[in-house]
């Protein structure tokens, strides 16, 4: 049985191969596991360049964690509007089809994206806030030994990490297939 025929999860049922999307408990509980080595990484790299004081400056302090807090709840909304921007612009799309939305489940902001789109332009909205809000700066924090940017590119980074996981249930489905974002579900259905 290879990793495409598992069953998704408890109660679910068994693999359909247009199902690319993973139940939001399995979801968290697999960024949960990934998030300890995406936290600890960078911050050895830096705590063995800049020594562990200045590495881990952002969060010493009540204060500093609380600032940091509010930044990352920031950074969830900006996460979503990369989606929507993400979205936009790979599948060339406007108005309502594309929006943030809230999430009651989650407590968080979402994005929505109402209409099919080829593979290729949701890979694309999917992968964005990762790279933009996330690794970029993560990696100049650690260019530039700047630890608040560092901090919120791990964070970030980290919330990100679903995302992810979302891109790796679409191995395999060529560019130009249409999927649809599924409403209530991490990930997509194919030939949406």
């Amino acid at each position: 049985m290879n990793n495409n025929e598992r069953w998704t999860g408890a109660g679910e049922d068994l693999y359909d191969p247009s199902d690319r999307t993973l139940s939001t408990r399995r979801a968290y509980a697999l960024s949960g596991a990934l998030a300890v080595p995406t936290l600890l990484l960078p911050l050895a790299v830096a705590g063995w360049r800049w020594g562990p004081a200045l590495a881990l400056h952002p969060v010493l302090l009540p204060e500093r964690a609380a600032l940091l807090a509010g930044i990352c709840l920031a950074g969830s909304w900006l996460h979503e509007a990369l989606h929507v921007l993400g979205w936009r612009s790979a599948a060339r799309i406007g108005g309502g089809a594309v929006r943030i939305g809230w999430s009651a489940g989650a407590l968080a902001p979402c994005a929505i994206l109402a209409l099919p789109v080829p593979a290729r332009a949701y890979r694309w909205g999917v992968a964005l806030p990762g790279l933009v809000s996330g690794l970029a700066p993560l990696i100049v924090g650690l260019a530039c030994a700047c630890p608040w940017l560092l901090w919120c590119g791990i964070l970030l980074s980290v919330a990100s990490l679903g995302d992810a996981l979302v891109l790796l249930r679409l191995r395999g489905v060529p560019a130009s297939t249409s999927v649809r974002d599924h409403p209530t579900r991490a990930g997509c259905i194919v030939g949406g």
